[in-house]
C-alpha cells in the first residue's frame, strides 16, 4: 500500500515537472506573437496566398492530362491492352475453330450458342 502510494508521489511530481516544461515551452513560443496590425497584416496576407496556392494547384490540375508523361504512359497502357484483346480474340478464334472441327458445328451457331458477335475481329 505505501509502495502504491509512493509510486503515485513520483509520477504527480513527474507530471508537474512536465506542466512546468511545458508552460515555459508557451510563454517562450507566445512571445512576439502578440495581436499587432503587423502581425494581423501578414496571417491575412499568408491566408491570401494559401488561397491562391490551392487554387493554382486546382487549377494545375485541370491540365494534368496534357503532361507529356501521362499521354505517354496511356499511349503504352493502350497499346498493352490492344494487345491482350487481339491476344483473346486469337484465343476465341482458335476455340471456334477446334469446336467446328471437332464437333461439326456451323459457325453461325457456334456463334450464337456461345453469344459471339458475327461482326468480332481483330483491333487495328
Amino acid at each position: 500500500k505505501r509502495n502504491k502510494l509512493a509510486r503515485t508521489r513520483e509520477a504527480l511530481e513527474t507530471y508537474r515537472k512536465k506542466r512546468k516544461l511545458l508552460e515555459e515551452n508557451i510563454a517562450k513560443m507566445s512571445a512576439g506573437r502578440e495581436d499587432s496590425e503587423r502581425r494581423t497584416r501578414l496571417l491575412s496576407d499568408l491566408s491570401e496566398r494559401q488561397q491562391r496556392h490551392a487554387a493554382l494547384r486546382k487549377e494545375l490540375q485541370a491540365y494534368h492530362d496534357c503532361d507529356p508523361a501521362v499521354l505517354q504512359e496511356k499511349a503504352e497502357v493502350t497499346a498493352a491492352l490492344k494487345d491482350a484483346t487481339n491476344r483473346w480474340t486469337d484465343n476465341v478464334f482458335s476455340v471456334k475453330s477446334w469446336c467446328k472441327n471437332k464437333f461439326s458445328i456451323e459457325e453461325r451457331v457456334l456463334n450464337k450458342q456461345f453469344d459471339i458477335p458475327e461482326d468480332m475481329d481483330y483491333l487495328a
